[in-house]
């Protein structure tokens, strides 16, 4: 802790940094919270480019959306892993970013980029808005759906769990939500809309631009277009933290292993 708050001195101001104890935040998803807040304009030139890398690459949405508390029980969850529980996260990382799920996460993260505008540059009012916002929605499944396995591993070595007496990428998407939901994870994935996952999922979302609307066709579910812009919102945003998790696990590794 003290060669952490060494290289990090002068990024939290003295209310931002956490009492002894307190459990809200970790000091390093303080310190994560802060370099968001500030656009990562902190001057600290020690800070190693691997974890300005990982915080650039979830911070723009995020912070946009205000929606960093979300967050904050994972990277905590992550910080407060013991010495062997790193090196099982990490161990497990490396394998899941050679796997089908890991290879398409990454993937689809990277075209999710390309094809969201800046969160508040995203509007929902006509029939075309609604649709690229459908599109979209499908678009962060995509990254969701195949980077929760990763998450749930986490979980589970959170847990105390061997990992590697079952195989998780056999799950499917409801299972690994259901088991997430009831977890430190529960704020996150709370950010997904299942329902409305579902009825893109199976083509039966109708969008209806006289009423403003979309709904479900197989079970009546509506939303306006209002409503779809800020699920909208709110998924790329998970979306990002959840295609960068394993910058996360990566950066908080090499940290450790740095400071022993």
């Amino acid at each position: 802790m003290e060669e952490l708050l060494e290289i990090t001195d002068g990024i939290l101001e003295e209310e931002d940094i956490p009492e002894e104890g307190e459990e809200r935040y970790s000091y390093f998803s303080s310190v994560l919270r802060v370099m968001m807040e500030e656009g990562f304009e902190t001057g600290m030139a020690s800070l190693s480019g691997l974890l300005e890398m990982s915080l650039a690459s979830l911070g723009g949405e995020i912070l946009e959306h205000e929606d960093i508390e979300r967050y904050e029980a994972v990277v905590d969850m992550i910080n407060r892993f013991s010495d062997e529980q790193l090196e099982l996260a990490f161990e497990y990382v490396l394998e899941f970013r050679e796997m089908d799920q890991g290879i398409a996460a990454t993937q689809n993260h990277v075209q999710l980029s390309e094809m969201a505008d800046p969160v508040s540059e995203i509007q929902v009012d006509d029939s075309e808005s609604a649709q690229k916002a459908v599109d979209l929605y499908s678009k962060c499944m995509d990254v969701c759906d195949n980077a929760s396995t990763l998450l749930l591993a986490l979980k589970r070595i959170d847990e105390g769990e061997n990992l590697f007496d079952v195989d998780l990428t056999g799950m499917g998407y409801a299972a690994k939500l259901n088991e997430l939901s009831d977890s430190k994870c529960e704020t996150l994935v709370e950010g997904i809309d299942k329902d409305l996952r579902n009825a893109i999922s199976h083509g039966d979302l109708v969008i209806e631009p006289y009423e403003e609307e979309v709904y479900d066709a197989s079970t009546g579910k509506r939303y306006s277009f209002e409503g779809l812009e800020d699920k909208t919102k709110t998924c790329i945003s998970v979306s990002n933290f959840m295609g960068s998790i394993v910058l996360i696990v990566t950066t908080k590794w090499v940290y450790s292993n740095d400071m022993n």
